[in-house]
């Protein structure tokens, strides 16, 4: 395995707390403006999803690997519906616009990141005081699950070498980072509660 991913990977990973800027803006617009705050929210969270993409891991050209799955399934878990599509949309439209042959792949981890973090938020978030960090564990297992399954979208030898490279430290370091961003927007918004 190699060690240039790992550190790769930590380092993208550190790009993340950025996203809990995005969630003190709302406290730093006027009040009369709260109905556009979603879509602030939602091209904030593209801003940075695409900044996260201009920093990538590339394992061989065309095939980038990044953040952007913990960014978006976090933001979609913590800011809702309107800001994920938006935040969907935009950065799905910038990896269909960089190509190569990671690109479908791309696009269906950004997808599958979102809707699984809309699912959490939906069914877990708001119910489920005790234990959060460990929802957010298991979100981010999935997420990450979920991304290691897209890999199959690629062609053949390719997929089996990228899992075998991406695998373990995909699923050591990324659901922790998940617990950490979840758990620090949760604990951003219970004080401004």
């Amino acid at each position: 395995m190699d060690s240039s991913i790992f550190k790769g990977m930590i380092g993208n990973a550190a790009l993340l707390l950025s996203l809990s800027f995005v969630y003190e803006i709302r406290h730093i617009i006027p009040a009369k403006y709260n109905k556009l705050i979603p879509y602030l929210n939602g091209l904030l969270i593209s801003i940075l999803c695409v900044g996260v993409m201009l920093l990538p891991i590339e394992l061989t050209p065309g095939l980038f690997f990044d953040t952007r799955t913990i960014m978006m399934g976090v933001a979609a878990a913590i800011f809702g519906g309107v800001p994920t599509i938006i935040a969907v949309a935009i950065t799905v439209a910038y990896r269909i616009h960089i190509g190569g042959v990671g690109m479908w792949m791309g696009v269906l981890t950004i997808v599958s990141a979102a809707a699984i973090g809309l699912l959490w938020r939906r069914y877990i978030l708001n119910r489920k005081r005790q234990n959060v960090w460990l929802s957010a564990y298991l979100m981010g297992f999935a997420i990450h699950l979920a991304m290691l399954a897209c890999t199959q979208v690629l062609p053949w030898p390719l997929s089996m070498q990228t899992l075998g490279q991406i695998a373990l430290p995909v699923m050591l370091i990324y659901p922790v980072a998940t617990v950490i961003m979840s758990l620090l927007l949760i604990w951003q918004r219970e004080r401004k509660e």
